[in-house]
C-alpha cells in the first residue's frame, strides 16, 4: 500500500513525512523547536566534558586556588567554613576586648552531639558585654546533614562567645577552665541557664533535667580538647613564657636575678611578709606596679615612664628608708631578695597574671593577689595585653644621675598625672622621665640606661629570649592592623616581624623611635622594603644601620636535622642573625618566617611569630626551607 492509501485508512505519517507536512502548516514554530532542541543536546555535552574535564585536572585546580594560610588536614569544606567563622569570632574578641577566645571550647558547646538549632542569619552585628544573648528558637526537625550542621551565623558565634569574657575591665577570660572554678564562670552559668535548655532539650528529660544539663555541660567541656586540631593547638598550654634577668649596679655593687618579697602595710603590721605571697621575679613585679598604678588603657608612653620610675625606685627604695618599715635589698643564700611594702606606703603591685584586691579596694591597705571572693581591685590581665609589650620595652632600665648612679624616683598620683600630660603630647618616655625628674623632683636624672639583661635560668632557659622582642607577635594588636600592601601584619608580617625580632636582639641602634613591629613595617614602607604583600630582605640598613643582610636564601632542604642545625651553629657563630624559612623546602606559597635565637645539639630554638612555638623541628618538621643571614658591621 502507498502512503496516501495509509493516511486515508488513519494510518500514522512516519516522522519525516509528519515533518515535512508541519514544515509547510508552520515552518517557523518548527525551525524554533529544532533550535531549542540543538541547544539543549549542545548544553548537556558540553557539562559533560567540563566534568570530564575537571575530574582529570582537579589536583592542579585545587593547587592553584588553595589559600596560602596553614591548613588542617582532615576537615571538610562545611568544617572549614566553620572554622573560618570562630577565627573569625577569635579576632573580632581579641581586638574588641583584648582576649583570646577559647575556640576549641566555643566548638564543642555549638556541635555537641551534631543537633543544635539551624541559625541562617548572615548578620555580623556587634555585642555588648552587658546584653545577654537572644534566645533562639529551637528547629523542630531532629537530623541535620552535614552543611546543616556548621550553618551558625557568624552573630550568633559572638553572643555565645562573648559570655566567655568578664564584664570587668581589663577583660579577661571567663569561661572556667579550672575545674575548681568552672561552675563559678558566666560561660558555665550560660550554658546551664540558657544555652543548653533552648538548643539541646532533645537531650533533657524532665524527671532529670538539672541533672541532664549538668552532664551535658561536663561533656561540651569534656570534649572541647577534640577540637583542638581546628586550630592546631597544643594539647597542653606552652608553660615555658618568656623571662629574664636584668644586672644593676647598685653602690658599685653588681645585683642580678632579683626576687621580690611582698611585704605587709600599716593596716596589717608593717615588717613580715604577706602571707600566702611567692616571691615575684623582678621585671614581673614592674609589670605588676605599671598595671596597678596607672593602669593598662593608659598611653603607652606613661606605662613605660611608670616602669622606669618604678624600677628605679625600687632599686633605690630601701636605702632612702634605711632598711626600716619592712624594706631591704640583700642577699639571702646567695639569692637577691628586695623586700617592698605592697600598697602606697611604697607602691602597689597587682598580680599580672592573678589580679589584686586590698580591704575595701584601698590600695592605702596591703594589697593581696588574686580574690578574696569579693570585687578585686583589678583582674588579671590578657597574656596579650598591649601594656605587656610596652612595659617590656624597659625591661632592665633604669634612671641614672651624671654619675651613672640609679637615681631615686618617687612619685605620687601629681606626677603621674603629668607623665600622661606629656605622653599625649607626644612626648617619649625617656623625654618624660628625664624633664619630669630634672624640673619638678630635683632628682638629677640625665639619661635613661641601657639593659643589661640576660636568659633566665632553669629548665625554659634554653627554650625562651628575652629583652623588648620577647614576647612580639604578628597579631598583638598594637600593631597587628597595619598595611603591609593589600593585607596586614598580622597575616602576612610574619617575615617582617621576624627582622624585627632579629633587629632587637642585635642592639643595633635604629632610626625608629620606640622600635616594634608596627614601627619598623612603617618606616621599612617608606625606604622601600616592600612591593605590594612582598618584603625586601637587604633594606634593614635604610632605618638600623650597622644590621646588614649578609646573604639570602641559603638551602637547607636535604641537610636533615644534624646538617641543617650544624649549618645553621656555624652561622650563628659567625656572628649570623638567622631569618628562617619554614612550611616548605621551596618556601612557596603559605610560606611562613622565625627568627632563630640559638642550636642547642640538633634543636633550633626560635622565636615565632604566629605562637608560643620555641623549638623549630617540634613544630615545623622536615619543612625547613632556607634562611637570611643578617650580620651586624
Amino acid at each position: 500500500m502507498n502512503n496516501e492509501q495509509d493516511n486515508k485508512n488513519g494510518f500514522k505519517d512516519i516522522p519525516g513525512l509528519v515533518s515535512k507536512n508541519l514544515l509547510e502548516k508552520n515552518p517557523l514554530t518548527l525551525k524554533l523547536k529544532l533550535i531549542l532542541f540543538g541547544i539543549g543536546i549542545t548544553i548537556v555535552v558540553l557539562f559533560l566534558v567540563l566534568a570530564v574535564l575537571y575530574s582529570l585536572f582537579k589536583p592542579i585546580i585545587d593547587v592553584m586556588l588553595k589559600d596560602d594560610s596553614e591548613d588542617v588536614e582532615g576537615l571538610s569544606d562545611e568544617e572549614k567554613k566553620f572554622r573560618d567563622k570562630v577565627n573569625n569570632v577569635y579576632d573580632w574578641a581579641l581586638e574588641k576586648y583584648g582576649v583570646q577566645i577559647n575556640r576549641p571550647l566555643l566548638v564543642s558547646t555549638v556541635l555537641y552531639g551534631g543537633d543544635f538549632s539551624q541559625i541562617y542569619s548572615s548578620d555580623d552585628v556587634d555585642v555588648d558585654l552587658n546584653e545577654n544573648p537572644d534566645e533562639v528558637d529551637n528547629i523542630t526537625e531532629s537530623e541535620y546533614d552535614e552543611s546543616e550542621r556548621y550553618s551558625i551565623s557568624t552573630s550568633e558565634l559572638k553572643k555565645l562567645a562573648k559570655m566567655m569574657i568578664s564584664k570587668e575591665k581589663p577583660y579577661s577570660l571567663d569561661d572556667g577552665e579550672d575545674e575548681e572554678t568552672r561552675k563559678e564562670s558566666r560561660y558555665y552559668n550560660h550554658l546551664k541557664d540558657k544555652y543548653v535548655p533552648s538548643e539541646y532539650s532533645d537531650f533533657i528529660g524532665e524527671k532529670n533535667r538539672e541533672a541532664d544539663i549538668e552532664n551535658i555541660i561536663d561533656d561540651i567541656y569534656e570534649l572541647s580538647s577534640m577540637y583542638k586540631y581546628y586550630f592546631e593547638e597544643d594539647e597542653e598550654n606552652d608553660t615555658c613564657a618568656p623571662s629574664g634577668t636584668c644586672a644593676y649596679t647598685l653602690n658599685g655593687v653588681s645585683i642580678n636575678n632579683i626576687k621580690v618579697r611582698l611585704m605587709k602595710c600599716k593596716d596589717e603590721g608593717r615588717g613580715s611578709p604577706i602571707e600566702g605571697e611567692e616571691l615575684v621575679d623582678f621585671e614581673k613585679y614592674i609589670l605588676g606596679v605599671v598595671y596597678a598604678e596607672v593602669g593598662a588603657e593608659s598611653n603607652p608612653e606613661t606605662q613605660k615612664s611608670q616602669a622606669v620610675a618604678a624600677r628605679s625606685y625600687a632599686l633605690t627604695r630601701a636605702k632612702s628608708m634605711g632598711n626600716s618599715a619592712g624594706t631591704s635589698l640583700k642577699e639571702e643564700d646567695g639569692q637577691w631578695i628586695l623586700s617592698i611594702r605592697n600598697c602606697t606606703e611604697d607602691q602597689v603591685y597587682c598580680d599580672p597574671d592573678k589580679g589584686c584586691y586590698a580591704s575595701g579596694n584601698n590600695t592605702g591597705n596591703t594589697v593581696h593577689s588574686g580574690s578574696n571572693g569579693t570585687k578585686q581591685y583589678k583582674g588579671p590581665l590578657p597574656a596579650n595585653a598591649p601594656i605587656r609589650s610596652a612595659v617590656a620595652e624597659t625591661n632592665g632600665k633604669v634612671a641614672l644621675t651624671s654619675t651613672n648612679d640609679i637615681a631615686y624616683t618617687p612619685y605620687i598620683n601629681v606626677d603621674q598625672r603629668m607623665w600622661a600630660s606629656e605622653a599625649a603630647k607626644g612626648k617619649s618616655y625617656t623625654e618624660i622621665i628625664i624633664k619630669h625628674y630634672n624640673s619638678h623632683r630635683q632628682s638629677n636624672v640625665t639619661t635613661i640606661s641601657e639593659p643589661n639583661c640576660s636568659t633566665s635560668s632553669g629548665s625554659c632557659a634554653s627554650n625562651t629570649v628575652t629583652g623588648p622582642y620577647a614576647s612580639w607577635k604578628q597579631t598583638d594588636p598594637a600593631w597587628g592592623n597595619i598595611k603591609i600592601g593589600s593585607s596586614t601584619i598580622k597575616n602576612i608580617g610574619c617575615a617582617a616581624t621576624s627582622v624585627a625580632i632579629q633587629i632587637a636582639r642585635s642592639g643595633v641602634q635604629t632610626n625608629i623611635e620606640n622600635f616594634n613591629p608596627g614601627t619598623f613595617v612603617e618606616a621599612y614602607k617608606k625606604v622601600g622594603g616592600f612591593t605590594g604583600n612582598l618584603i625586601y630582605f637587604n633594606k634593614t640598613e635604610a632605618v638600623a644601620p650597622g644590621f646588614y643582610m649578609a646573604y639570602e636564601n641559603k638551602q637547607l632542604c636535604g641537610l636533615g636535622q644534624a646538617g641543617v642545625a650544624a649549618e645553621l651553629k656555624r652561622a650563628i657563630d659567625q656572628g649570623c642573625y638567622p631569618v628562617l624559612c619554614v612550611r616548605g623546602c621551596g618556601c612557596g606559597g603559605g610560606m611562613h618566617w622565625v627568627a632563630v635565637e640559638s642550636v642547642n645539639g640538633n634543636q633550633i630554638m626560635i622565636n615565632d611569630p604566629a605562637g608560643n612555638f620555641n623549638e623549630a623541628w617540634s613544630k615545623y618538621g622536615s619543612m625547613i626551607g632556607r634562611y637570611i643571614c643578617y650580620k651586624k658591621r
